[in-house]
């Protein structure tokens, strides 16, 4: 009986682990966000007029949501600091917030996309306005989730003309969850 017994417990955990191998397809890695990722950024900023005269440096986050594989939708938010040594700029800082749509071309680990955003701009010495502006830029992945991100965006305010905007350009580190 003893023997029986123990020969029905042998096959019965033979016949678990086969199944359990046989219902478990091999992991194969995705790079890249999939649809219902979020996406989350840190960079390094900064601002600059059309004649490159006046510019500002400081950092910026986003946070972001994939409706698709390709198509996000997020909130941006930068602080900008810009520090005067004469009479010509003054110490001054400024915030920018954003929501954003971008498409995300799959190319592998490189990600280039395109974009549009609407928003506004605040603080010393700057005019509060609001902001509407194309964006674009370009994504690395070094590994699944996490990826360089160079990015620039060109914002007027809606009471300048288009060619009177600001260039912002990023440089950061981002996160697909």
């Amino acid at each position: 009986m003893k023997k029986t017994l123990a020969a029905l417990l042998v096959v019965a955990s033979a016949s678990t682990a086969m199944a359990q191998s046989a219902t478990q397809p091999p992991y194969t890695p995705q790079v890249g966000p999939r649809v219902g990722d979020y996406e989350a950024t840190l960079s390094g900023s900064g601002t600059s007029t059309n004649d490159f005269d006046n510019n500002t440096f400081g950092a910026t986050g986003t946070i972001a949501y994939f409706f698709t594989d390709a198509i996000e939708v997020g909130l941006e938010q930068s602080i900008g600091f810009t520090v005067g040594d004469d009479d010509l700029v003054e110490d001054a800082w400024n915030g920018r917030s954003l929501v954003f749509v971008d498409y995300n071309f799959n190319l592998g680990r490189f990600r280039p996309y395109v974009g549009a955003a609407v928003g506004g701009i605040y603080g010393k010495n700057v005019d509060d306005d609001g902001l509407y502006g194309l964006r674009g830029g370009l994504k690395y992945y070094v590994s699944e989730a996490t990826f360089l991100q160079l990015g620039a965006s060109y914002t007027p305010t809606f009471e300048d003309a288009f060619d009177e905007a600001v260039l912002n350009y990023t440089l950061g580190v981002g996160f697909n969850f």
